[in-house]
């Protein structure tokens, strides 16, 4: 059997009739590359089925031992140009996965990355990331309207909205603590920020809390509470004090009172807790 360039015969693409057997092709070294310069609309490859039940589609895979300078990559998609409309949205990759069924579950992207010294599943090397916000303005942005966002600079910011009625936990820390020997801590929420350099005339606060509700409403700034009775409800540790710059006023459990010349005042009676 004699093998005929399907050059020299004038075969066109269009003109292949659909194969009766598997096909496999030994490239060696060499490479093919296809172009579609004169495509305006439409699709210029499609691979579909619709009856696939297990396997893969379309499967690239790479067992090569000689990866060199960094550049070994499996799948490369790029784009780029000038568009003629300035407000023109261009996507790299889109991915959906849209199948229906009871009790199933969707996957539309799934990375893992293990063997080496460094793994990282997912890098993203420039450009902010939504989740649930498809225009997000942070370097991290979760739920529509920018609802909580991460900026370059590591700062953190939530707006939380709850509904029209019901109630909601702007933020929430929880879990279960486990066994803990002598000596240990845990800290549901730990705030440590070291010293810069500061002028006389820059305020430093580690958390401020500014509460401004509805005037029907009740509203506590902090609200400590537990299921057993906290050893220590407020731990001043290194001369801090507490102060109310506009009228001295604190409420400690039913009773309200003021800090008048290091006393501590009950503010209904007058009377003069402790000193």
């Amino acid at each position: 059997m004699t093998w005929t360039d399907p050059a020299a015969l004038g075969v066109r693409w269009n003109s292949i009739t659909a194969p009766n057997g598997n096909q496999s092709l030994a490239m060696g070294a060499n490479t093919s590359v296809w172009t579609f310069n004169s495509l305006t609309t439409g699709t210029g490859l499609t691979a579909s089925t619709s009856s696939l039940t297990t396997g893969n589609l379309f499967s690239l895979a790479s067992t090569s031992t000689a990866a060199d300078t960094n550049s070994q990559t499996i799948l490369n998609i790029a784009t780029s140009g000038t568009n003629d409309n300035s407000t023109q949205t261009t996507y790299g990759l889109q991915v959906a996965n849209t199948h229906t069924g009871t009790s199933s579950t969707n996957v539309a992207g799934y990375f893992t990355a293990s063997g080496a010294n460094n793994n990282y599943g997912l890098i993203v090397a420039a450009g902010n990331v939504g989740i649930g916000d498809t225009t997000p303005t942070a370097l991290l942005t979760v739920g529509a309207n920018d609802l909580f966002q991460v900026a370059s600079t590591g700062a953190i910011s939530t707006a939380a909205v709850n509904a029209a009625s019901g109630s909601l936990n702007a933020l929430t820390l929880s879990g279960t603590l486990g066994n803990m020997n002598g000596g240990d801590t845990f800290r549901g929420a730990y705030l440590n920020y070291t010293n810069g350099t500061h002028t006389g005339t820059d305020t430093v606060v580690g958390l401020d809390l500014n509460i401004n509700a509805n005037s029907s409403a009740t509203q506590t700034a902090i609200n400590i509470g537990a299921a057993g009775a906290w050893d220590t409800d407020i731990s001043l540790q290194n001369g801090e004090t507490i102060s109310n710059a506009t009228n001295d006023v604190i409420a400690l459990g039913s009773a309200t009172v003021r800090l008048n010349a290091g006393a501590i005042v009950d503010t209904a009676s007058g009377n003069i807790i402790f000193q």
